[in-house]
C-alpha cells in the first residue's frame, strides 16, 4: 500500500502508468475501522482470485482535508477507485492544450509528432505533452476513448482536435490560432 501525503503524490498515483484501477483509501490513524480496512485490503491484494489489475494508495483524511472535501469523503474509512477513463480525462485536461505524441517535444520519435510540435512552436503556443510510448494502456485506451486510431492527438479544452493533418488545416484560420493558449 503506497502512502500518499500530498496532492502532488495523489495526482501522480492516480495518473501513473501501470494497472487499470487505482484504489485510494482515505483513512485516519485514530479509527479502529481504518485499521481493519488496512488489513482487509492487504489480504485481498494477496488473493489471486481478485486479480492484480489494481494498485492501492492510502492517505490520511485529516491531513488532506481539501482533497477529502473535493472527493466528497464524509466519513472514514472511504475507498475510491479510479478507472482508466478517469485517468485519460485527467491527462487530457491537465492543461488547456494537451498533445499525446510519440516521444517528447525535444526528442520526437516520429515525423508526425515532430511536425505538430514544430507547428505549435511556430505559433508560440503553450502546450503540455504526454509520451504515449511510455504507457501502453494510455496509448491503446486513448484510441478507443477518442475514437481516433493514430498519433499524435491534440486536445483543446478537453476536446479532441485531431492529428497533424487536421491541426495543420485549423492553423490556417487566424480565429482558431487566436483561441490557443500562448506562451507568456
Amino acid at each position: 500500500m503506497q502512502a500518499i501525503n500530498t496532492r502532488e503524490q495523489f495526482e501522480d498515483f492516480i495518473n501513473s502508468e501501470g494497472n487499470f484501477t487505482k484504489i485510494v483509501l482515505f483513512s485516519a490513524s485514530w479509527s479502529e475501522a481504518c485499521t481493519d480496512y488496512d488489513k482487509l485490503i492487504l489480504e485481498l491484494k494477496d488473493e489471486k482470485e481478485y486479480g492484480t489489475d489494481y494498485e492501492i494508495g492510502k492517505l490520511t483524511a485529516e491531513e488532506n482535508e481539501e482533497m477529502a472535501k473535493e472527493y466528497q469523503v464524509n466519513s472514514i474509512p472511504t475507498i475510491l477507485a479510479f478507472q482508466l477513463n478517469e485517468r485519460l480525462k485527467r491527462l487530457i485536461n491537465k492543461e488547456r492544450l494537451t498533445l499525446f505524441m510519440k516521444g517528447s517535444p525535444t526528442e520526437p520519435k516520429c515525423g508526425f509528432s515532430q511536425q505538430i510540435v514544430k507547428l505549435l512552436k511556430a505559433h508560440n503556443v503553450q502546450f503540455w505533452t504526454f509520451d504515449i510510448l511510455l504507457d501502453e494502456q494510455v496509448r491503446q485506451g486513448l484510441k478507443v476513448y477518442s475514437d481516433w486510431p493514430t498519433y499524435p492527438q491534440l486536445y483543446l479544452d478537453g476536446e479532441l482536435l485531431g492529428g497533424i493533418d487536421v491541426v495543420r488545416e485549423e492553423m490556417k484560420d487566424p480565429a482558431f490560432v487566436e483561441k490557443l493558449p500562448k506562451l507568456v
